[in-house]
């Protein structure tokens, strides 16, 4: 079985949270499969909104019953969750 994926703009940044946060809520609702697929291979720019964010579609995952995946984190986001010590809440890529 293929996973669906979907890919948020190339920026996660707190400019764009709430714009970002109505298309991955509403990619969510509309996945029909119990896994929810994220691929970051075209971020290249993340802040610590862009990552509260990942959080929320997380916990949205988590309400829905579906399972969260990220695909294609940057070493450059990878060190981002880490220094916020969100590695526990993510895996490494």
């Amino acid at each position: 079985m293929e996973i669906s994926t979907y890919k948020p703009p190339y920026q996660l940044v707190f400019e764009q949270v709430n714009t970002n946060r109505a298309y991955l809520f509403a990619c969510v609702h509309a996945q029909a499969e119990n896994i929810f697929c994220l691929d970051l291979c075209d971020v290249v720019r993340c802040d610590s909104s862009g990552l509260a964010l990942l959080i929320e579609v997380k916990k949205l995952c988590v309400k829905l019953h579906k399972t969260f995946k990220i695909a294609h984190m940057s070493h450059e986001v990878w060190a981002l969750v880490q220094f916020f010590g969100l590695d526990v809440v993510f895996e490494e890529p």
